[in-house]
């Protein structure tokens, strides 16, 4: 089922130059377009954006949802849905659409290709599958069988059509992913009493054992060639670390401090690091430096082409979203005003976050 309109005046609440930024940042102006999306069933953390398209349901009926993918720059929306199922959890990429529709409490796996207009069941029958991850021309879920208290992982090439099982649902729980670079899927899981991240490899066609710890690895991320991690000690602060494209592991940060898990964009990875109640906002691109000191003790930076992302305390003891240019040029505000905006997600020039919006969320356009 697909639907198209023209939506009505959902965008744009304001245009304006970003203005200053908290105590020891240089200001850049950048051109910021807020934008709200109402009667959307899931949050901003759950929802997919797609270069300037953002997916995710909307409810039709009592029990019944639609992916909604709306157009922010050329306020359009269009509605995709699977007969009387609740469908969730969007996957954007391109012209596909991947998502979750649960109808009977059997939930299963939906490609959607916008160009054909045709509906494909990709998931298998006696899974029952979840939260669908896409990139690029790679689609992978988890799952779990009953009998079976481990979960699954399935990878679908979408060039191909082929399906395998690349981790079996009779085995231990997933703590982290799956996620997808352009060399391979990842996730960690526990492993031989302790904690491993595993990779199946698009060139060889395997899976193998990237590290074992026995910490906990949580907090993966991935782009380009890099996976990014938290390790987790049981006494002790998250260490932030990184896989290269060759395998070598990478420590990025392991002082005695609170971290947020990171973020990868291309060769980039962000985070951020509790210090004397504040935090500062830390890169990697081969080195680690300090991008932006904040007020907030807590944050989790997010980075796209260049972009990175966070909320911190606004003066009325609420908070806004901020952002800066991993090159340079200084921190800019997205949002003024306080409330309570927090969490960002950055995919492109798009940037959406919590609060601020009692159904739905919002966000900003962003021109650099």
């Amino acid at each position: 089922m697909r639907k198209e309109k023209a939506c009505g005046l959902f965008l744009v609440l304001s245009v304006f130059s970003a203005c200053c930024c908290p105590v020891g940042n240089s200001a850049v102006a950048v051109s910021i377009s807020l934008f709200s999306i109402k009667g959307a069933l899931s949050s901003a953390n759950s929802a997919s954006i797609c270069s300037f398209e953002v997916a995710y349901p909307v409810r039709i009926a009592t029990n019944a949802s639609e992916i909604e993918i709306r157009n922010v720059l050329e306020n359009k929306t269009e509605r995709i849905g699977f007969g009387e199922s609740f469908c969730s959890n969007p996957a954007l990429s391109g012209s596909r659409l991947a998502f979750q529709a649960n109808s009977g409490g059997s939930p299963k796996i939906i490609l959607f290709d916008r160009t054909t207009t045709s509906l494909l069941v990709v998931s298998e029958a006696g899974e029952l599958s979840y939260a669908p991850v896409m990139k690029s021309d790679y689609l992978c879920w988890t799952f779990t069988k009953k009998g079976e208290a481990g979960q699954g992982i399935r990878f679908f090439g979408l060039l191909d059509g082929k399906s395998i099982v690349l981790k079996n649902s009779d085995q231990s729980m997933i703590v982290s992913g799956p996620v997808i670079n352009s060399l391979g899927v990842f996730w960690s899981q526990f492993f031989e009493n302790g904690f491993a991240v595993f990779k199946y490899d698009f060139l060889t066609s395997t899976t193998q054992v990237l590290c074992k710890s026995s910490s906990v690895i949580s907090g993966l991320s991935a782009d380009g060639n890099i996976l990014a991690y938290s390790k987790r000690p049981q006494n002790g602060f998250p260490v932030t670390g990184c896989i290269d494209g060759t395998g070598k592991v990478v420590v990025l940060d392991d002082a005695w401090n609170e971290k947020s898990d990171p973020s990868v964009s291309g060769t980039c990875v962000v985070w951020s690091a509790k210090k004397d109640g504040a935090s500062e906002i830390k890169v990697w691109n081969g080195s680690t430096n300090i991008l932006a000191n904040v007020k907030s003790a807590q944050c989790t930076p997010c980075v796209s082409d260049g972009n990175v992302v966070w909320h911190d305390q606004s003066g009325d003891g609420g908070s806004d979203i901020f952002g800066a240019e991993i090159s340079g040029g200084g921190v800019f505000r997205v949002t003024s005003g306080g409330g309570n905006k927090v969490l960002p997600r950055i995919s492109g020039q798009v940037c959406i976050w919590l609060g601020g919006t009692d159904e739905g969320f919002d966000g900003a356009i962003i021109n650099p």
